[in-house]
This record gives structure tokens, C-alpha cells and sequence, in this order.
């Protein structure tokens, strides 16, 4: 497997690592969650198996891209709509949150994590289409 990075791939890595720096923030709340709260609320539970099914797919973008021999030309535009949706899913829920607060940092940050992940899942789907 070659390590150098064709120049038209560096944004499939910005989709990727979109999803690695996600699932780092999940398995940080949830060893949060394990020590301070010693178990997991429904509202957690559903909100990180919601996110991991749009986690997995930003990891896997990059190979799962290459695979369906797209051209390399809309790789920049699939980047688009991925980060895109994700600012747009993000925005649209930070206004949520300051109409409802949340009542704590944690759920404010995992509401923002799940708000980022499903948006750029859903604008992964977007963009590939």
C-alpha cells in the first residue's frame, strides 16, 4: 500500500478525518459519561448509536469513494457537501439550543457532535449522488 496521497485525494482525507475526529469526540464523552456518571441516560445512548451511523461512513469515505471509481474531479464537490451539511446541520441546531438550552456542557457537546455527523453523513449520500 503506497503512503504518498495523490493530490485530488487530500479532500476524501478531509471527509475521513472529519469522521475520525467525531468518533474521538464520542469516545471521549462516553468515557466521561462512564466516570462521572457511572451509566449511560437513554438520551446519550440513542444520540451515539445515532452519530456512529454516520461516523462509520465518513471513515470508511475515502475507501468506499475510491471503490466505486468515481472520477477524481468530483471528490472536491463530495467534500463540499459533506462539510457544508455538516456547518448547516450544526448552525440549524445551535439555534435549537439557544431557543432550548441544554442542561449541561456535556449534552450541549453531544448534541453538537451529533449534529455535525449527521450532517455530514447525509451530505456524503449528497454528494456522491
Amino acid at each position: 500500500m503506497s503512503t504518498l496521497v495523490r493530490s485530488d485525494e487530500h479532500w476524501l482525507l478531509l471527509i475521513s478525518g472529519l469522521g475520525v475526529c467525531l468518533g474521538l469526540v464520542l469516545l471521549g464523552e462516553t468515557i466521561a459519561v462512564l466516570v462521572w456518571t457511572q451509566s449511560f441516560s437513554s438520551e446519550f445512548a440513542v444520540g451515539a448509536v445515532t452519530s456512529l451511523l454516520s461516523i462509520g461512513p465518513l471513515v470508511y469515505a475515502r475507501r468506499w469513494i475510491e471503490r466505486r471509481d468515481l472520477s477524481s474531479d468530483r471528490y472536491r464537490r463530495i467534500a463540499g457537501w459533506c462539510l457544508g451539511a455538516s456547518a448547516a446541520f450544526l448552525l440549524l441546531n445551535l439555534v435549537f439550543m439557544l431557543t432550548m438550552p441544554p442542561e449541561s456542557l456535556q449534552l450541549a457537546i453531544a448534541w453538537a457532535r451529533w449534529a455535525v455527523s449527521l450532517g455530514g453523513g447525509v451530505g456524503l449520500l449528497l454528494g456522491v449522488s
